[in-house]
C-alpha cells in the first residue's frame, strides 16, 4: 500500500519531473499571456502599454507556478496515483487542477493589481464583468498550460 510520503525517485543522469513541470508549465503560460495580453490592457480602458503588461503578467504566472503550482502538481500527481487509470487520466486532471487553481489566482490577483494601478492614475476601476473575464481567461491559459506540462 503506497503511502503519501512515498516518492518516485529518478534515476542519478535524469532531470526531477515535477521541475521539468513546472518550467514547461511556466513557459506555456508566458505564451499564453503574449496572446492574451491585448484583451487585459483592453480591459484596463487602454492604461497599460502592451509590453510592459505582459511582463507584469508572465511575473504573476512564473509566480504562480513556483508558489502555487507545485502544490497543485504534487495534489495532480497524488491524486492521479490512486486511480487505476493514471496514465490515460493524467493530463485531464492536471488540466482541471491547473483550470482551477490559474483561474481563481487570475481572478483575485490580476484585477486587484490592475486596480490598484489605474485608482492612482485617476481611472475608473474594472468592472465585475471585466474581472470576470480576466479570471475565465486565466482558467484557460492554467487548463493549457497544466495539460502540456
Amino acid at each position: 500500500m503506497a503511502n503519501w510520503t512515498n516518492v518516485t525517485r529518478e534515476p542519478e543522469t535524469g532531470l526531477p519531473t515535477m521541475l521539468v513541470q513546472a518550467v514547461s508549465i511556466a513557459f506555456v503560460m508566458c505564451v499564453c499571456e503574449l496572446v492574451s495580453a491585448p484583451v487585459m490592457v483592453s480591459a484596463a480602458g487602454g492604461a497599460f502599454a502592451l509590453m510592459p503588461w505582459f511582463l507584469v503578467a508572465c511575473l504573476f504566472a512564473v509566480a504562480f507556478v513556483y508558489t502555487v503550482g507545485f502544490v497543485l502538481l504534487w495534489a495532480a500527481d497524488s491524486f492521479a496515483a490512486r486511480l487505476k487509470r493514471r496514465d490515460a487520466l493524467m493530463p485531464l486532471i492536471y488540466a482541471v487542477i491547473g483550470c482551477v487553481g490559474f483561474g481563481i489566482w487570475g481572478y483575485c490577483v490580476y484585477p486587484a493589481t490592475m486596480n490598484s494601478i489605474i485608482t492612482r492614475a485617476g481611472l475608473a476601476t474594472l468592472s465585475q464583468g471585466d474581472s470576470l473575464m480576466i479570471g475565465i481567461n486565466c482558467a484557460v491559459v492554467g487548463l493549457a498550460a497544466f495539460f502540456l506540462g
